[in-house]
């Protein structure tokens, strides 16, 4: 047999199971906002606030009010990214309000005295605002044809991503590989954190680098930080089974991951298989967490590719060749959902011209004079919130001049 040394990386999409924790949960509320609907979440989450500021700019604010616990309490916001579908920290902004607060949502975790978890909260803050653009254009002697482009008006939003899950050295991780591979001496089996936490690698059973079993495949292949066996692959019968938490003799060292949020999209295996002509297909893989250490959070996570059929590919031996593949979040969290306004409008005019159908964004007004001057004021419904916008333009010697 030709041995080649080679590295190959298997990441795959999870399917993410979550154990929730009870918590003690306020309602975020925002007294100078224009009104507010509420979300619709499509994963069982419960339904929060979407609070609607009409107007331009960053009219975002937002305030919670404890009502449990124990004073004084200590609170910490954080702002939904939708690149990773997380929370991130909004440094600094540890008050029990905020403002100035751009479209997107927002979670507050607040902990009493004790560092007990005594709110979490979530909210959305849309500023609703349309830029409207008025044209008056002459379609005879006396006629103008007025039109006005009113754009399709709407909210995105997701479903809320779960509080930071963080990794301590109390976490208890097992990580379990199925698959199907000839000489299962030629396979190491790594795990990698996702890139928030600078994709940390464990190297949790490196290839040995001999050629000392030649049985096949391996079935719920798992490893733990909890005390368990100890691996040797030229000991083991295939295909590999049963639960380990050293290899020949050594402890596994999960302590790249300590700080990583497992809550985190982006978790991988990675199965390297170093020596040449043979193949093999990983069909499932397993990440699993618990007594993870959270404010509101989970305090267990497990991911699970459910079956799969991916190669395990031969002749790639060093981390530049390695393939990469990035696990994203589940499709039901990262769907964008979407909230639509009702909207109306209406033509005015300070003249003794007439429109034709005042409530068209496109009509006509006759009798026109140089000079006159036409409003289309629209009203934009969003659940309680009422917000109005106009345009003005004048019409003179057959131009329409905006306003």
């Amino acid at each position: 047999m030709n041995q080649k040394r080679l590295k190959v990386i298997f990441l795959f999409q999870f399917v993410l199971l979550i154990w929730n924790v009870p918590n003690v949960c306020a309602q975020i509320a925002s007294p100078s906002a224009d009104g507010s609907a509420s979300t619709a979440y499509t994963n069982g989450s419960a339904n929060d606030d979407i609070f609607v500021f009409c107007g331009a700019g960053n009219n975002g604010a937002l305030e919670v009010n404890v009502s449990t616990g124990t004073a004084p309490y200590t609170y910490q916001w954080y702002q939904y990214n939708v690149s990773s579908h997380s929370w991130v920290v909004m440094v600094g902004q540890v008050g029990a309000s905020i403002s100035n607060l751009a479209n997107g949502g927002y979670r507050v975790e607040v902990a009493d005295n004790s560092g007990s978890a005594a709110v979490c909260d979530v909210a959305w803050v849309w500023n609703l605002d349309v830029s409207l653009n008025a044209q008056a254009t002459s379609s005879g002697c006396v006629n103008v044809d007025l039109d006005i482009n009113v754009p399709n008006i709407q909210f995105t939003y997701y479903n809320p991503p779960n509080a930071l899950s963080l990794i301590d050295s109390n976490t208890e991780i097992m990580v379990c590989f199925s698959g199907q591979h000839t000489w299962v001496s030629d396979l190491g089996y790594y795990l990698v954190g996702p890139s928030s936490c600078g994709s940390p690698i464990v190297p949790i059973a490196p290839n040995t680098g001999t050629n000392c079993n030649s049985d096949d495949d391996f079935n719920n292949l798992c490893f733990t930080t909890n005390a368990a066996g100890d691996f040797d692959v030229c000991d083991e019968f295939g295909p590999l089974s049963g639960t380990f938490s050293s290899v020949e003799g050594v402890d596994i060292d999960w302590s790249n991951l300590y700080g990583c949020n497992a809550n985190q999209s982006g978790w991988s295996v990675m199965v390297f298989d170093c020596v040449g002509w043979d193949t093999g297909i990983l069909t499932n893989a397993t990440i699993g967490f618990n007594n993870l250490q959270s404010i509101c959070g989970n305090s267990s996570i497990v991911y699970n590719s459910g079956s799969i059929n991916d190669p395990i590919s031969d002749n790639s031996c060093n981390t530049n060749q390695a393939s990469s593949f990035t696990v994203p979040p589940s499709t039901l969290l990262t769907t964008p959902l979407t909230l639509n306004a009702t909207v109306s409008g209406v033509w005015s005019t300070n003249g003794g011209s007439l429109i034709n159908d005042i409530n068209s964004s496109a009509t006509v007004a006759s009798a026109v004079l140089d000079g006159d001057q036409f409003t289309y004021t629209l009203s934009v419904n969003a659940g309680s919130a009422t917000c109005t916008f106009w345009d003005d333009v004048v019409y003179n010697n057959a131009n329409a001049v905006p306003l």
